[in-house]
């Protein structure tokens, strides 16, 4: 299985045994939770800024792209990769045709 909680080395069986946990396994595995859950938030605080017509929104959805491409591509997750490249390209265009009609 490529991702989810065996790319931590948590064993799963019946459930998530928490004695089955070491401490540095569950580390790597909550800072990843966090990592994602940040970059989450943010993709958030950019449909915000859309929503106010704020070309800052695109700047946000790049980074957040860009992270979800990586983490996809070290998953493994080619199509995924693939796709957050596009939608990249995507928030480029957004900025360059939003700064052209003189959004701030």
């Amino acid at each position: 299985m490529v991702g989810g909680l065996r790319s931590y080395n948590i064993p799963i069986h019946r459930g998530l045994c928490l004695s089955c946990i070491n401490k540095r396994s569950y580390k790597v595995f909550l800072m990843g939770e966090m990592t994602d859950l940040f970059f989450t938030l943010l993709a958030k605080l950019g449909r915000w800024f859309n929503v106010r017509g704020k070309k800052f929104c695109f700047v946000l959805g790049m980074i957040c792209v860009l992270y979800w491409a990586l983490r996809n591509g070290s998953m493994g997750l080619v199509v995924q990769t693939l796709g957050c490249f596009v939608s990249f390209g995507f928030h480029v265009y957004g900025y360059w045709n939003w700064s052209k009609k003189g959004f701030d």
